[in-house]
């Protein structure tokens, strides 16, 4: 179970995750969105590399500078 901090409405909130759900990270807008099969989530505070090597996995896949 992987732990984040997001950006929820205004408001900053901890979300716990299973590796296996997680389908994608993305840099949008200079923002980095992590995409699970429950929603999508807004990371706060790190880089994608560095949301990357936390995740190190090869259910892992790194897309970045989406519409940056």
């Amino acid at each position: 179970m992987l732990h984040f901090k997001i950006l929820d409405e205004h408001d900053y909130d901890y979300i716990h995750v299973r590796e296996q759900d997680i389908i994608q990270c993305v840099k949008i807008n200079r923002r980095v969105v992590l995409v699970t099969v429950q929603g999508n989530y807004e990371l706060l505070h790190y880089t994608l590399m560095h949301y990357k090597e936390l995740m190190n996995s090869s259910n892992f896949v790194v897309v970045s500078n989406l519409l940056d």
